[in-house]
């Protein structure tokens, strides 16, 4: 059987954890093994030592949010922890720093990287990182990005440059944006294609197929929301006094943390889709709540973490799923009328076509890449 190296996020993230779930068992479905290459660079790691959690327990108190945020990620690390080890499927060596690749590379015969913000330079100190490029790979072996995120809109021309020479030694290119698309074709020609986040390879079924009975019994409003930007907190409140439904949240901002709302602190990933599956509406600024709610024919709303005007704008992410599925009137943007009727129909069978569409000419594309 022919081996797959995968190098993706699998941090205490729902939607890391949830991605590298969905690529690694879209491969292993087309006869293939595949393992996750353990490294995770600290910068972007959620493990819980002494210098991290002082680092971050400094931060949200400066942030004005106390030990909150810190208590809150004690809660949901031993549900990422369960998750990993029942569902995930590492390669044996733990590779802790990037030199630890390059001086004693694992060995497959393919090499696959994505999905998530791992071309995101701005995560790397404004430098991209090696590993997610690939380059400790055996000159003779295949590499193949499969839907990585470069997370913005632009980037230096330093990293541009430092891109060509990386990008020359794929096979294969995809990327999750349309705005990285850009990128890569100013960088090199290369053919590359924009394809979907791997949590939309698997169909609603399959995610089904993982959920546990329903956690909240009555009708709810579930909120994943990261920003404080007041214009969402207006909407949230709008909405509630609409529905005059139960509010929800896996709480990531001080609005929430202060509020009335049920909190759920033990959550992981499969409790993530759960309540949004079992939501009558879902409002959020994640991509992956969005790309969720529409694969599990949940009514929701997208709003932006960013102003237009700020230097690392991520909304292009959301606008490219909902662009592709013909949904932009799901976005509320700041100074937008609200939707009298907040429930309102999406036509989940039109949308399902676009998604059988793209998910067949995605996983064809994964496989003629992978030898299949």
């Amino acid at each position: 059987m022919k081996t797959v190296g995968l190098m993706t996020c699998y941090m205490d993230n729902f939607g890391a954890c949830l991605q590298a779930y969905a690529l690694q068992h879209t491969i292993e479905k087309m006869g293939l093994k595949c393992e996750i290459i353990k490294h995770t660079p600290i910068k972007n790691l959620k493990e819980f030592n002494i210098f991290t959690n002082l680092g971050r327990t400094a931060y949200h108190y400066l942030k004005g949010v106390s030990n909150l945020a810190y208590r809150y990620d004690n809660y949901r690390h031993p549900c990422f922890v369960s998750f990993r080890k029942q569902y995930l499927k590492f390669s044996k060596k733990n590779y802790l720093e990037e030199k630890d690749l390059f001086n004693d590379p694992p060995i497959y015969d393919y090499y696959v990287t994505g999905s998530d913000q791992i071309w995101n330079p701005n995560l790397y100190g404004g430098k991209l990182n090696l590993a997610y490029f690939l380059d400790f790979v055996p000159q003779d072996k295949p590499r193949i990005a499969y839907a990585p995120s470069i997370g913005v809109s632009s980037i230096s021309n330093d990293c541009k440059t430092q891109m060509k020479g990386l990008l020359q030694k794929f096979s294969a290119v995809s990327v999750r944006e349309s705005d990285g698309k850009k990128i890569v074709d100013d960088v090199l020609d290369c053919g590359c294609r924009v394809v979907l986040d791997p949590t939309l390879l698997l169909n609603r079924s399959e995610w089904q197929s993982l959920m546990s009975e329903r956690l909240i019994k009555e009708d709810y409003i579930f909120l994943y929301l990261f920003s404080d930007r007041e214009y969402i907190g207006n909407f949230v409140n709008y909405a509630r006094d609409q529905l005059k439904m139960k509010v929800v949240t896996i709480p990531f901002n001080k609005r929430e943390y202060n509020s009335d709302f049920i909190k759920i602190k033990k959550a992981g990933p499969l409790e993530f889709i759960n309540l949004i599956s079992n939501a009558k509406l879902v409002i959020t600024d994640s991509f992956h709540a969005t790309a969720f709610s529409i694969n599990l024919h949940t009514p929701f709303y997208s709003l932006l973490r960013n102003t237009k005007n700020d230097q690392n704008n991520m909304n292009s992410r959301i606008y490219s799923i909902l662009e592709l599925i013909h949904l932009e009137n799901r976005i509320i943007e700041e100074g937008n009328e609200y939707p009298e009727n907040l429930l309102s129909d999406i036509d989940f069978e039109t949308v399902d076509r676009y998604l059988i569409n793209k998910r067949d000419e995605d996983i064809a594309f994964i496989k003629c890449s992978l030898g299949k």
